[in-house]
């Protein structure tokens, strides 16, 4: 016995036309080869998606590139988001050492007051009301009470935004890498906040 069969398939690398009278044994043969067919429009897609968050995201340190979180972060947002923006801060570290007649001790410390200004001249261009999602990746060798501060002023700006905050711990002495990719629509919006 034959069915009529009558399907328009379209992919991302194909386009599939049948049109007739098929019997049931062929219809098994035929729902294989699409499945195979949709198969490799699906790895290519994926591939393509691949490619296309390495291109949106050159900017970003090889170091968080590499974190497989923030990958399945981003790549979830650079296609659910409009848009997205990547504001780099670099900010030098103030150095104390202390000598005494038995030890010689080095800290490392934050320039506070560079940081609470250079993240504010980042959120003055931008349109915080208009941020979905904000991502946060420090790369120092403060300590962890540092870290928190900066953590801490990072969110006061993204209050009610969620966050994911990303830490790479590096030797440097002189200064503390910060990179923060927001995600959102019109992030650079002419309705100043209030």
């Amino acid at each position: 016995m034959e069915n009529s069969i009558r399907l328009k398939a379209k992919g991302i690398n194909f386009s599939v036309e049948v049109e007739g009278n098929i019997s049931a044994d062929k219809l098994k043969e035929l729902r294989k080869l699409l499945e195979v067919i949709v198969s490799e429009d699906v790895a290519d897609f994926d591939a393509y998606i691949e490619d296309e968050l390495d291109y949106s995201l050159m900017e970003i340190s090889p170091d968080l590139k590499r974190k497989n979180e923030f990958r399945s972060i981003a790549k979830e947002l650079i296609y659910s988001e409009e848009e997205h923006l990547i504001k780099k801060i670099t900010i030098k570290n103030i150095i104390k050492i202390k000598l005494n007649k038995s030890e010689k001790k080095v800290e490392t410390n934050l320039n506070k007051d560079e940081w609470l200004s250079q993240i504010s001249d980042v959120f003055s261009e931008v349109s915080k009301k208009n941020v979905s999602y904000g991502i946060l990746h420090i790369i120092t060798s403060v300590d962890e009470g540092e870290i928190d501060f900066l953590k801490d002023s990072f969110r006061k700006y993204l209050f009610f935004t969620p966050l994911k905050i990303f830490l790479t711990k590096k030797e440097s002495l002189t200064k503390t890498n910060v990179e923060m990719i927001l995600f959102g629509n019109d992030l650079m919006g002419t309705e100043a906040d209030e």
